[in-house]
């Protein structure tokens, strides 16, 4: 993209570089989130929540398209969502297993061919809540980072903008992380059986990929699912998204804790829209839930700059947790893409 012409006088305060690279940081802390079930062994390693070998079946020259909603990016672009490349050894990177864990937790999705059982659903569905509790976890360190840095440079002026901000990310960290300990019994389970899942299957490759989970607050066709509240006692009920690359086509795996009956609900109220949608839908709901979005760049180039401004829109309203709306997953009048909807089986569910 061009650069701009007149960039904002932030880019040139010591200061905002300051708080950007302590931000950056933070954001990359090292830790093995699976600690708790055994001895760690080796390093912390940059996991991949999408998996590189995915990764490369919509790269271009190794590259994938990802949504820019850093401070830089922000400050350069008049607080406006964009996009930028990155390579597929760069994006989804987190520091959250160490060499063992990442080793021996994931080798059944990503050394085996994806046939989406209950096992596979179960590691694929810790993969995604593990990630969110991670990003979440760091979100607080920025966020009381933030409130410090405040505090010292206007003493007198209240962070309460900051600290209300902080609220909310902590009311996520309480509900992914009793999800996270629930679903951690239950992938560790012989029999794999606490984890439901719906996966539908596509005849064609997908042009977007993503991992992560989020509280459905609406179903697809606008009625509520679930509220968020302060106070609602933890966990919410969290379902995970995986959108990825099979041997014939593309595959969009929802996941949830069997006794989540909400997240259920609100699967069958996706699979009641008509198939020639399903792909959209898709598409739309992983740019308004799920941070951790790459898109093929062909794709995304193909689209009309309406098209672009449009989802990123929806990333932005997620990204900053604005309120949802009742149609904030409905079908919004354009269809991004057509995968080929080719048929969908619920597993473990009854």
């Amino acid at each position: 993209m061009a650069p701009v012409s007149n960039p904002d006088p932030i880019l040139h305060n010591p200061d905002f570089w300051t708080t950007v690279n302590v931000v950056e940081k933070l954001k990359k802390k090292k830790l093995c989130i699976a600690s708790n079930l055994n001895d760690c062994e080796g390093a912390i390693v940059e996991a991949h929540t999408i998996p590189r070998s995915q990764l490369t079946k919509i790269a271009t020259n190794g590259k994938v398209y990802e949504i820019a909603a850093n401070p830089v990016d922000l400050a350069r672009n008049d607080g406006e969502y964009t996009f930028r490349e990155r390579g597929v050894g760069q994006f989804s990177v987190l520091n959250c297993f160490c060499e063992k864990h990442d080793r021996e937790i994931f080798s059944p999705i990503e050394n085996e061919p994806l046939v989406f059982d209950t096992r596979q659903l179960s590691v694929l569905h810790y993969r995604a809540m593990g990630a969110e509790l991670y990003k979440k976890a760091t979100a607080l360190d920025v966020s009381d980072h933030l409130i410090q840095h405040s505090k010292k440079r206007n003493p007198r002026r209240s962070a309460a903008t900051i600290e209300t901000a902080r609220a909310g990310v902590m009311m996520g960290v309480q509900d992914i992380g009793a999800a996270f300990e629930l679903c951690e019994q239950a992938v560790f389970t012989p029999a794999h059986g606490n984890i439901s899942g719906l996966i539908i299957r596509f005849k064609r490759k997908p042009t977007l990929m993503a991992v992560g989970g989020f509280t459905p607050e609406y179903g697809y066709n606008g009625a509520p699912v679930a509220q968020l509240s302060f106070a609602q006692p933890p966990p919410a009920p969290i379902i995970g998204l995986s959108v990825l690359a099979t041997t014939d086509g593309a595959a969009a795996v929802f996941s949830w804790l069997r006794e989540a009956k909400l997240c259920h609900a609100f699967a069958e109220t996706l699979i009641a829209q008509p198939p020639d949608l399903i792909t959209t839908l898709i598409i739309q709901t992983a740019f308004e839930q799920v941070e951790n979005t790459c898109m093929k760049k062909e794709w995304w180039n193909a689209l009309v700059p309406a098209e672009q401004k449009a989802l990123l829109r929806r990333a932005k309203s997620g990204l900053e947790r604005q309120p949802r709306l009742s149609t904030s997953l409905q079908f919004d009048g354009v269809c991004h893409d057509q995968w080929d909807y080719q048929g969908h089986v619920f597993v473990n569910c009854h």
